[in-house]
């Protein structure tokens, strides 16, 4: 789990190299990215619960799964 304040200091962070192997593929044909616009949940659910799942099945195939998000703590963006 990574947090918003590490995040605010990534730019103090190391940069590990690339490993050689992954450098000669092609990025595309082993990476997947969405922009999910929205999480819509209900209150009594578990979510938690349901991503733990996701990640679970992900790593059985060893993928990885990156989520950044990014709460409006109830306050939505102009257009939502």
């Amino acid at each position: 789990m990574v947090y918003k304040t590490y995040l605010d200091h990534l730019d103090e962070m190391e940069v590990v190299p690339c490993p050689e192997d992954l450098q000669k593929r092609d990025i595309n044909s082993i990476t997947r990215f969405f922009k999910i616009e929205r999480f819509v949940y209900a209150k009594n659910e578990n979510n938690r619960d349901k991503l733990i799942s996701v990640f679970q099945a992900v790593s059985r195939c060893t993928g990885s799964v990156i989520m950044l998000s990014k709460s409006f703590a109830g306050n939505f963006p102009e257009g939502r």
